[in-house]
């Protein structure tokens, strides 16, 4: 089983100004270093959390269909497609009444209206592509964007990297304000 980003984010959950305003900045010399400290800190939380802020597009490959297909990446907003490699290994798609998705609970699942097809013997022979994610920055719940924000602010303040013999520690606030905001099993 794997899961490709098919589509990133067209955005990110905060603007660099908003970032600039948080580091108390009134220059845009910073700005590109900004936008790539938003873009580190959104990965990093969606790693950690495990699922999408932003709408994107994943692609779940399968080797061949389960009982139940559990999408990983948070809140699912829609399923594109279900495309398949059939006994024959020829390319298939299901339309929408050969499946039932439960996309509103914690853990998003697929099953069979009746029975799932049979397929290639063949590695990826199934792939789900979904959209996954809040939806647009303002769906994004407010602790986590100031999760990121004191994350990109860290990154700011300490862009020299570490000092030799100092200690790296966990960010509690960033810890406490993303914990409600965990996958199942994170």
């Amino acid at each position: 089983m794997g899961v490709v980003v098919e589509q990133g984010p067209a955005t990110e959950p905060v603007t660099v100004e908003r970032a600039r305003d948080e580091r108390g900045l009134a220059h845009n010399l910073d700005d590109s270093m900004l936008e790539a400290k938003i873009t580190e800190a959104r990965e990093h939380i969606e790693i950690v959390l495990g699922k999408a802020l932003i709408t994107q597009t994943w692609s779940l490959y399968l080797h061949e269909f389960p009982d139940v297909i559990e999408l990983p990446g948070g809140r699912v907003q829609s399923i594109t497609s279900i495309t398949y490699k059939d006994a024959d290994g020829v390319d298939q798609t299901l339309v929408a009444s050969d499946y039932d998705a439960d996309l509103f609970s914690r853990q998003p699942i697929i099953r069979p209206a009746d029975k799932w097809p049979d397929t290639a013997d063949q590695l990826n022979a199934v792939k789900v592509e979904y959209v996954v994610g809040y939806g647009d920055a303002d769906a994004v719940p407010g602790g986590i964007k100031a999760a990121l924000l004191l994350m990109v602010g860290d990154a700011y303040e300490n862009r020299e990297g570490q000092i030799a013999g100092e200690t790296i520690s966990e960010n509690k606030a960033v810890s406490r304000l993303l914990w409600p905001h965990r996958a199942i099993g994170a």
